[in-house]
């Protein structure tokens, strides 16, 4: 399978670290997986906690894909935010602004959510691992899309307004709190998310016999240097074969890394179009045995009808041999390191917002004037949140 990385991706930064976060998400990534191979066993597992079951998502995706795609709606164009005085009043501008969300029957979006847990309940948690899968069956790829965790954001809860890292939408409302963020944020449309808990990542890994990711010497080196780590026998080079343990612990490590989470997201990317590969080559036993594994550590709005539909689709479209392009947003000149309450990310929105439609769309309803004045300007001339 072809990979390519997109130019959005994230090359240096400074991310403080926290010392007992879990990265989940490769887990549900192994759902998808499932779907393109025996959707049926999948969805007559008992367990699988399926939250609001009449979500319609994207019913047009189901279309004949050799259909004649034509043209999307309208979407009409929108600017960036101007008069802020401070950053909260830029954030809820941009939030608010009624700006449409850009969708499209040749799109369907899957938010992929890793828990940071410790009782292994998926549905508590913060969503410390945010990771967009977008299918697009026009262009036949598959973009992986990492969203910082840290990226400083307004949310509309249940309870009322708050300011905070867009992780903590998650346990402020929940899964539907955090996708109108995204949403709102990116001026995008989610179709569907899967949330998983973490108890089986290892076996899961295991199961299948391996995934092939390429590990960089200082990778493996750090992870071996790891006394509490028990893994001397890490690999490293291109294309090697990682067991459950060895690709959990790189999946985990962020002091690797001067980036810390930056090179953290990347490596989790790898892990997914790892798994999304492998998926063509796992027998219907052994993802019926997978899917028993993880029923009981996944929370989804996506219906068991659809999950049937998108399997056939994707067994009839051979999904796991799409093109995989990955990104994270924002980029490096759409943020910027700042440390008042706490260490955030201040985003550009608008920028990161447009560059991500881009990706996903083709085309984008975000127009950026060339003397704007974005997010980060509105922090260095106030000097306020």
């Amino acid at each position: 399978m072809e990979r390519k990385t997109v130019v959005y991706r994230q090359k240096r930064g400074q991310v403080p670290l926290k010392k007992k976060q879990i990265f989940l998400v490769s887990v549900a990534v192994c759902i998808i997986c499932a779907l393109t191979v025996s959707g049926y066993s999948f969805v007559r597992l008992s367990g699988i906690n399926f939250v609001n079951p009449n979500s319609p998502g994207n019913t047009d995706f189901y279309d004949d894909f050799d259909e004649d795609f034509g043209e999307d709606e309208h979407f009409e164009s929108m600017l960036g935010v101007s008069g802020a005085r401070s950053l909260k009043e830029f954030l809820k501008k941009w939030s608010t602004n009624g700006g449409q969300h850009l969708r499209s029957k040749k799109v369907l979006n899957i938010l992929l959510l890793g828990l940071d847990n410790r009782d292994g309940d998926a549905i508590s948690g913060n969503s410390d691992a945010i990771i967009l899968v977008s299918f697009n069956k026009e262009t036949k790829k598959i973009t992986l899309v990492s969203l910082f965790r840290d990226s400083y954001t307004y949310i509309n809860t249940p309870n009322g307004e708050r300011y905070a890292k867009i992780n903590a939408a998650y346990p402020y409302g929940g899964p539907e709190c955090l996708i109108e963020t995204i949403e709102n944020d990116y001026k995008i449309d989610i179709d569907y998310y899967f949330a998983v808990a973490f108890k089986s990542f290892e076996r899961v890994i295991d199961m299948i016999g391996g995934i092939n990711v390429t590990v960089k010497e200082h990778e493996a080196k750090y992870i071996r240097n790891k006394a509490e780590y028990n893994c001397k026998d890490m690999p490293y080079g291109e294309n090697v074969l990682l067991n459950g343990k060895q690709a959990l612990l790189f999946a985990r490590i962020r002091g690797s890394d001067a980036d810390g989470d930056i090179s953290r997201t990347r490596r989790q990317r790898d892990i997914i179009a790892a798994l999304i590969k492998k998926s063509s080559q796992v027998s219907t036993s052994q993802i019926t045995d997978l899917v028993k594994e993880l029923a009981n550590n996944v929370v989804t709005n996506c219906p068991a009808t659809e999950i049937i539909r998108l399997a056939t689709q994707g067994i009839v479209k051979k999904w796991y041999s799409y093109e995989i392009v990955d990104m994270a947003v924002p980029e490096e000149k759409d943020r910027m390191a700042y440390n008042g309450d706490a260490w955030i990310w201040v985003v550009d929105y608008p920028a990161a917002a447009q560059k991500l439609q881009l990706a996903l769309y083709g085309k984008t309803n975000i127009e950026l004037t060339e003397n704007r004045v974005t997010a980060m300007d509105v922090v260095k001339k106030y000097k306020v949140n």
